[in-house]
């Protein structure tokens, strides 16, 4: 198991941590943060409604 805190808006993101499983090497790195972010988007009843 790895741990990698995180508090960022992100779908893999649970109580300040990741919980991406499998994470493999990168051959391209930013220092503009995590490679494997997703922003996490609520749904909120009124999306639900349509």
């Amino acid at each position: 198991m790895i741990l990698i805190n995180c508090t960022d808006n992100c779908l893999y993101q649970e109580n300040g941590m990741c919980t991406l499983d499998n994470v493999s090497s990168l051959s391209n790195t930013t220092s503009k943060g995590c490679e494997f972010y997703k922003e996490r988007v609520s749904k909120t009843k009124e999306d639900n409604d349509d």
